[in-house]
């Protein structure tokens, strides 16, 4: 469940704002460009598919089907 919730807020987080991000992360400015902001922006997409896929495994496999 954590990686879950931890997914969704990195991903919300480099979707909505990756400069914000890269800025966190001490990224110096010359390095600040459209296309490390579109790579971070990725990320964050993918961080969602991670915890969109964690959840329907999380609400699909019980006890039954193990």
């Amino acid at each position: 469940m954590l990686t879950i919730v931890i997914s969704a807020i990195y991903g919300i987080w480099a979707i909505f704002a990756p400069g914000s991000i890269m800025s966190t992360y001490g990224t110096p400015e010359e390095f600040v460009n459209p296309v490390s902001l579109n790579i971070v922006m990725l990320f964050g997409v993918s961080a969602w598919v991670v915890a969109i896929l964690g959840w329907h495994i999380m609400a699909t496999v019980n006890e039954e089907n193990i």
